[in-house]
């Protein structure tokens, strides 16, 4: 960045519209200020495996619940996708590890978003992987949903299946 002069009577440090500026009898813009970077606290995520390559991304989580997120936290939501390997009952909650705030879950364009996702029967709210074969639905439901994250952070989801618990670690960006 090449040096601004203005024309200054006094001596002083000043910042204007994020530069800084030096008075010694001129003002001289020499760069913008060095502002603190915003960082994340590490997060011990759960490892990512290639569960079903053909047809979906890397998914985290172990048998029998993995996520599959999608893109960057924002307003609308982070378009997620769910696998689970049970026919039975889902219930999912999750709060971001440090702070405590909780997610908020929406299952379908215009449905309400709502503090936990509850999926009573997988099969029939499954959808199909593109180019997977309908099959494929007698071992695995793949559940869309939108995922609602306060802020950036590290979040764990409680999964509840047939009364046990099951966790998964994300990092949210």
């Amino acid at each position: 960045m090449a040096p601004v002069r203005i024309a200054a009577a006094s001596i002083g440090v000043f910042a204007l519209t994020s530069v800084a500026l030096f008075a010694l009898g001129e003002w001289t813009a020499l760069a913008p200020p060095v502002l603190p970077t915003p960082q994340l606290p590490s997060c011990a995520v759960t490892a990512s495996v290639r569960l079903l390559p053909e047809y979906v991304a890397d998914a985290a989580g172990s048998d029998p619940a993995w996520v599959v997120p999608g893109g960057v936290v924002d307003r609308r939501g982070m378009k997620t996708l769910w696998i689970f390997k049970t026919r039975k009952a889902v219930r999912v909650v999750g709060r971001e590890i440090t702070s405590g705030a909780a997610v908020r879950f929406q299952r379908g364009h215009g449905n309400p978003i709502t503090d936990e996702m509850s999926v009573e029967n997988t099969r029939a709210d499954s959808v199909v992987p593109s180019g997977a074969p309908r099959a494929l639905l007698d071992t695995y439901a793949f559940i869309m949903s939108s995922v609602h994250y306060p802020d950036p952070g590290c979040y764990r989801f409680d999964i509840d299946i047939a009364g046990a618990t099951h966790h998964i670690t994300v990092q949210a960006r």
